[in-house]
């Protein structure tokens, strides 16, 4: 399947293709038409009505992302955080269903998350290791997104600085 793009610049996503037989499907996730160099993988099981996000990683270690949904309902949530880019501040989401898998694309300089509207897993594929020191993120609620009511966060992601006092250390 062809690529989607967004307004976003290297924002994209792309269906999951598999076998399917009387046992059930068998997907591969990323395989070598994609060329992304993975260092570390990622599951998150997030609990229905919780948002994990906005994060990112900065430089020089920022993080390109490739992340699929393999069970449940997320809403995927990216915001451009790239001073120079053309969106810079701009904000896109999209559903992603484990039932009807897609890949996507977050580059690096993008802030990400997502809102789970069922328990949900989702696996996360890095092209550079996690620094903690490095690790950055906003607050959701400072973005224009439609939730729904009762939003669930952590502790650590209520603390995240909002964008308007967000200074990007991407160029």
């Amino acid at each position: 399947m062809d690529r989607l793009t967004f307004n976003i610049p290297d924002v994209w996503v792309q269906e999951v293709e598999g076998f399917e037989d009387e046992r059930g499907t068998f997907s591969p996730i990323i395989n070598n038409k994609i060329n992304f160099n993975i260092k570390e993988t990622y599951v998150s099981h997030t609990n229905e009505g919780y948002l994990r996000g906005l994060h990112f990683q900065i430089p020089p270690y920022a993080q390109n992302k490739i992340v699929c949904c393999v069970d449940g309902i997320i809403d995927d949530i990216i915001v451009d955080l790239r001073k120079s880019s053309p969106t810079y501040g701009e904000i896109m989401s999209f559903f992603m269903d484990g039932s009807d898998p897609y890949i996507a694309h977050i580059p690096a300089g993008c802030a990400h998350g997502y809102y789970a509207y069922r328990d949900s897993i989702v696996v996360y594929f890095m092209d550079e290791e996690f620094h903690p020191e490095l690790y950055g993120g906003i607050k959701w609620d400072s973005c224009l997104l439609t939730l729904p009511t009762g939003v669930k966060t952590s502790i650590k992601d209520n603390k995240l600085p909002r964008f308007c006092d967000f200074e990007t250390p991407f160029i």
